[in-house]
């Protein structure tokens, strides 16, 4: 599995058993998180908002990217002939 053997564990689970934060994803594609929001918003890196919006300071829906979305991602991207190993 792609980020069990690279991050770990994170917090009481494996990082596999939920989805990625924009700023876990960059960090693994070595991006800053707004370039990975930019891909989310030009609809070539799937991703979805949780939350319900209802804060008074700002909004509370942020994005989660799940892990085969983002394997998919770095297929789809990849300048390596054949994809990932």
């Amino acid at each position: 599995m792609l980020f069990g053997t690279i991050k770990g564990n994170i917090g009481s689970g494996n990082i596999m058993d939920r989805p990625l934060t924009v700023k876990e994803a960059a960090e693994f594609l070595h991006v800053k998180p707004n370039q990975v929001r930019i891909y989310i918003n030009k609809g070539i890196l799937k991703a979805y908002k949780i939350g319900n919006g209802t804060s008074e300071k700002r909004s509370t829906r942020s994005w989660r990217i799940w892990e085969e979305d983002l394997v998919k991602f770095i297929g789809r991207n990849s300048n390596i002939k054949g994809g990932l190993v």
